[in-house]
């Protein structure tokens, strides 16, 4: 709602604040976020969070994977928590479950190398 308000560029400029780790909330880390919504634009942007928003609760069906997963998150990690992570990976049968430490819901931006340490252990085994 505030996107299609006109209030594009202040969320844009804000979603670091929530989605990086406070240690990662460097200028440079900010302004790509930033960028990323800009390119994405406001109207994408909305679409995203309204399917989010209405999206189903597929917990129930975790059980039924049986495929090989494995559950990454970072541990300050504050729009889907560590608990969940935790949740998810229990409910998920042989499930493999690596928390991240020094960084949010962008592991992949914040963590890269860690990121990929933990795909590759994973891939291996």
């Amino acid at each position: 709602a505030e996107a299609a308000a006109g209030r594009f560029e202040a969320i844009a400029a804000e979603l670091g604040q929530g989605w990086l780790a406070e240690r990662n909330r460097m200028p440079a880390n900010l302004a790509l976020l930033a960028e990323m919504a800009r390119h994405t634009g406001a109207e994408a942007f909305g679409r995203q969070q309204r399917a989010i928003a209405g999206r189903r609760d597929m917990r129930p069906l975790l059980g039924q994977i049986s495929c090989p997963t494995l559950v990454l998150c970072g541990s300050e990690d504050r729009l889907t928590v560590p608990e969940g992570h935790i949740a998810m990976a229990r409910a998920i049968p042989d499930a493999d479950l690596v928390i991240l430490g020094g960084c949010g819901h962008l592991a992949p931006l914040e963590r890269p190398d860690a990121v990929t340490d933990a795909l590759r252990s994973w891939l291996r085994r």
